[in-house]
């Protein structure tokens, strides 16, 4: 989100828009599930703010490869 748009409860709004929304699709529904990272604590104080409360906890790895030349076949060994 840009600076100057930050600090208007926008993602409160659109998450609130959206769980309305999803209960005319998923009237029945008996849960909603939402993450966010750890360290976006602004979408974290939405989520509680709505009601949501912490179930699990997932994590991540990733790896940043060396450059690959798409010109040379690539040797899988």
């Amino acid at each position: 989100m840009l600076d100057n748009h930050r600090g208007h409860r926008l993602g409160m709004w659109l998450k609130a828009t959206n769980l309305l929304l999803a209960a005319d699709v998923w009237g029945n529904a008996d849960r909603i599930y939402t993450w966010n990272a750890e360290e976006n604590s602004f979408m974290l104080e939405v989520n509680e703010a709505l009601g949501f409360r912490p179930s699990g906890r997932t994590a991540g790895w990733q790896r940043v490869s060396p450059a690959v030349d798409l010109d040379r076949p690539v040797r899988v060994t």
